[in-house]
Parts: structure tokens; sequence; C-alpha cells
């Protein structure tokens, strides 16, 4: 299906036709599905969320609302990117709660983001991730575009309304800041 059929289903389902929601997701589940096993790459083995179970929540918080607002392709992806780092941050809290911060979920941030391989805290790098949008809101994006949502520079670019020249601007500020501040702690 060529993206204008997705961005027609997209306003349809945004509409509240819940069957288009339903070809959306039909569609694009394995973009979500692929984003959210991206972001499984890092997680610890004994992780008890799953790849698959992710994508279904992810569906499932965007459908609660009857929809989402999306322009097209890009645009969902990046909301998707989104409700995966909500999900991830929830589940981690919780198992946190849990465990009373004993056995809190971790990631492996390869030097893709930070320059090394670092291990930290899902919720550490939450907090990191505020922080920064509090300091530049659209490198916060960028990462979360990439590193949580596996797009290319293109499309973010695309998606943002930024040039790919920006976007890589940005992707170096935000990783130096990242840096700093979770090796800080």
């Amino acid at each position: 299906m060529a993206g204008g059929d997705v961005t027609v289903l997209l306003r349809r389902w945004h509409d509240g036709d819940a069957g288009a929601g339903d070809e959306v997701m039909a569609l694009l589940y394995p973009e979500v599905r692929r984003i959210a096993g991206h972001e499984f790459q890092r997680e610890r083995r004994d992780h008890t969320l799953q790849p698959t179970a992710l994508a279904h929540e992810v569906y499932m918080r965007m459908a609660k609302n009857g929809g989402i607002d999306a322009s097209g392709r890009t645009h969902f992806l990046g909301i998707a990117a989104k409700v995966v780092r909500r999900v991830l941050v929830e589940h981690s809290r919780e198992r946190g709660r849990r465990k009373r911060g004993g056995d809190q979920v971790r990631v492996e941030l390869d030097d893709d983001l930070l320059g090394g391989s670092t291990e930290l805290d899902f919720v550490d790098l939450d907090r990191a991730m505020t922080a920064l949008k509090k300091f530049d809101a659209q490198a916060a994006a960028v990462v979360e575009l990439k590193f949580l949502g596996g797009l290319t520079a293109d499309e973010i670019a695309g998606y943002m309304g930024i040039s790919k020249a920006t976007v890589s601007r940005k992707w170096t500020i935000a990783r130096a800041w990242l840096r700093g501040e979770l090796e800080g702690r």
C-alpha cells in the first residue's frame, strides 16, 4: 500500500473508524515490531517483556483513545517510538517497585549513542532524556526517533521538518550531552 493510502487510513482511524486502525496496524505492525525488537537488543537477557508483547502494548495504547493524529507513516512510527519508551519506562519502574529497587531493568547502550558500551538503568536514561528535552527538545526528539525508534536520518528529517544536517548536528549534541549526564551519576 502506498504512503498516501496509509495517510488516508490514519485520518480515518483518527476520525473514529476502528477498522482503519486495524488496517494501519496490519500494514505497519512489522515496523512497530522492528522498533520494539531494536529496543530489546539493548535489554537484559531475562527481561519479562518481549518485543511482540511490547508491540501489542503499543498498539493497545495507540488504539485506546480511538486512534492517533498522525500525518503519515513516519509520523506514526515516531509516535510509536515514544510509546515504546513510555511502556519500557513504566515496566522498569514497576519492576523496581516490586523489587524495592533491587533488580531494575538495565539496558545496554552501544557506542552508537554514548561512544562506548555502557550499561545503565532505563529509568536513568529516561531521567536524562527528560533533562535533555529541557536543554534541547529537538535533540531529545532526534534521540528518541533514532535510538528508540530506529528511524534513519532521512526519516527523522522528514518527520521533524528539518534538514538531514540538522539531524546529524542534534544527534552529536545529544550524544555528548547524554554521555556527560549519565557518566556524572
